[in-house]
C-alpha cells in the first residue's frame, strides 16, 4: 500500500519557523522603507528619494523661469516672469539670447493666472532629493527638461552669482534632483501650466 509522506514534528515546526522569519523579514524592510521618499517627477516616474531640508523659500527667488512647449511649434521655450508685474520675456531655451534667431518677444500674464502663480510661490519651498542606485532599481536614461528653472542672487543683487534650481530635471530614475517640496507641490505645478497656457497669443496693455 501507497504511504502518503508525512513530515514529521520537528519538520513541522522548521517550517513554521522559517514562515515566521520571512513574514518578520518583510516587516523590517517596509518599515526601512517608510524613511524614504516616493516623489513622482514630471516624467511620470516613481523616484524613491530621501528628502533632504529645503534650501530655498520660493517666496524670496529673485527669477522665475517658466519652460514648455511653444504654441507656434517652435521647441521649447523659456518664459522669464515678473511675477509682481506680470511682464514675461519669451525666449528659445538653450539658444544663446545673441543668436539672431532667438529674439525677445515681450508677453504678459493675465491678472487672474498672476495672482495665482504669486499665491503658489509664496507658499512653496524646493527641496533636494537624493537618490541611490541599486541592484533592485531600473534607471531608465530618459532625460525631462525641468518645467521651471529658480535663481537665488547671493546677496540678493542680480549682479552677483547665483544658485541655480531646475526643477524636475532629471536623465533617469537614478539620479539626484531638486523640486517643490511643500503639500502645495501639485497646485505649483498646475499654477505653471496655466500661466503658459495661452501664454504666446498674450497682449499688453
Amino acid at each position: 500500500m501507497l504511504k502518503l509522506f508525512k513530515p514529521s514534528k520537528n519538520e513541522a515546526q522548521k517550517s513554521k519557523v522559517i514562515a515566521t522569519g520571512i513574514a518578520i523579514s518583510i516587516a523590517l524592510v517596509a518599515f526601512q522603507n517608510c524613511g524614504k521618499v516616493s516623489k513622482v517627477s514630471p516624467d511620470g516616474v516613481d523616484h524613491a528619494a530621501e528628502q533632504k531640508p529645503a534650501v530655498l523659500d520660493l517666496s524670496s527667488s529673485d527669477s522665475l523661469t517658466l519652460l514648455a512647449n511653444g504654441e507656434e511649434g517652435f521647441g521649447l521655450y523659456a518664459y522669464d516672469v515678473n511675477v509682481a508685474s506680470g511682464e514675461v520675456t519669451r525666449t528659445i531655451y538653450e539658444v544663446p539670447k545673441d543668436d539672431p534667431a532667438n529674439k525677445p518677444v515681450k508677453l504678459c500674464l493675465n491678472e487672474e493666472k498672476r495672482l495665482k502663480l504669486e499665491q503658489e510661490l509664496n507658499e512653496s519651498s524646493v527641496c533636494f532629493f537624493s537618490t541611490k542606485s541599486g541592484p533592485d532599481r531600473s534607471c531608465i536614461q530618459v532625460y525631462k527638461y525641468p518645467y521651471a528653472i529658480i535663481k537665488e542672487s547671493r546677496d540678493g543683487t542680480s549682479n552677483v552669482a547665483s544658485n541655480t534650481y531646475k526643477l524636475g530635471e532629471n536623465s533617469s530614475a537614478c539620479v539626484d534632483f531638486y523640486d517643490v517640496c511643500t503639500d502645495n507641490r501639485e497646485d505649483f505645478i498646475g499654477a505653471v501650466a496655466e500661466a503658459v497656457a495661452g501664454l504666446d497669443s498674450s497682449t499688453c496693455d
